[in-house]
């Protein structure tokens, strides 16, 4: 990879427009990075909708606490679940000060 990169860099496989040399993303980044990125965030979003559908069956009030704002008119609903967004934010801020204390 990095001898594709430095050809690139020295101009052995770029392309010229209006006179300068462009590389394009595609030539840098191999197509199997891509691949990579590809399966860790579809795994990611196996994994946070697996834990949404098993939280979902806890009958945890999520999204029906106090503080959530709901109006319900003639034809329509508005949801605003406000203290759910700041006991998640809490929650995540604490979750990810504690893992970022674990990295150092």
């Amino acid at each position: 990879m990095a001898g594709k990169i430095r050809r690139l860099l020295m101009g052995a496989d770029s392309s010229t427009r209006c006179g300068r040399k462009f590389i394009s993303v595609l030539d840098v980044i191999a197509v199997t990075d891509i691949g990579k990125l590809l399966m860790f965030l579809g795994g990611t979003i196996v994994i946070v909708g697996l834990i949404l559908v098993l939280l979902g069956r806890t009958n945890l009030p999520f999204g029906r606490l106090p503080g959530d704002i709901v109006y319900r008119g003639k034809n329509s609903v508005f949801y605003f679940p406000l203290a759910t967004s700041i006991l998640l934010s809490v929650v995540l801020s604490i979750l990810l000060y504690v893992v970022g204390g674990f990295r150092r």
